[in-house]
């Protein structure tokens, strides 16, 4: 088909030299975008063999030429687009990925520095409990109330009062 479109062509160069430049250059580039590239060199020869004098020949060769270089430019253009529109969506994914693994990292540090700090003071008020228990034997109610509620620096304050205590009483809690 393109042989033929440009056979019927090849009248009009003879009267009107750049209308059938332009006509040729139209069928030409129409008929390279809708092929792939693959085939481009297959689609010169049948344009460049549809001329039967030897300098249209040459002018629809060159001109092939030009716009297949142009449209593979073109399609090469977009796939590097493309590709760099690809590459800028992954490290924005990536990015955000990292920043919740930085945030789910961050909560899990914090969790464990709470369950260390509720273990801690658990043991604290262990060892105040059992010292007391030691000392001045089973406690009052109140005052184990008094030891669960209290929180890092009251058990610190008060383990550093256990050893100087005579009486449950002195105890500042």
């Amino acid at each position: 088909m393109l042989r033929q479109t440009l056979q019927g062509l090849e009248p009009v160069a003879a009267g009107q030299p750049v209308y059938w430049h332009e006509l040729v250059r139209f069928v030409l580039g129409w008929t390279l975008s809708r092929r792939p590239p693959g085939e481009y060199d297959e689609l010169i020869r049948a344009a460049k063999e549809s001329q039967s004098n030897v300098q249209f020949q040459q002018e629809v060769a060159a001109m092939s030429q030009q716009l297949a270089k142009a449209r593979e430019d073109e399609i090469n253009d977009r796939w590097r687009e493309r590709l760099q529109q690809a590459e800028q969506r992954i490290e924005q994914r990536l990015q955000r990925a990292e920043q919740r693994i930085q945030q789910r990292l961050q909560w899990a540090e914090q969790c464990v520095q709470r369950i260390e700090q509720r273990v801690y003071i658990a043991a604290l008020q262990a060892i105040l409990h059992r010292l007391l228990q030691k000392r001045f034997g089973p406690l009052p109610e109140d005052l184990g109330r008094r030891i669960e509620a209290a929180d890092f620096a009251l058990l610190e304050a008060a383990l550093d009062q256990v050893l100087d205590l005579t009486a449950l009483e002195q105890l500042q809690l």
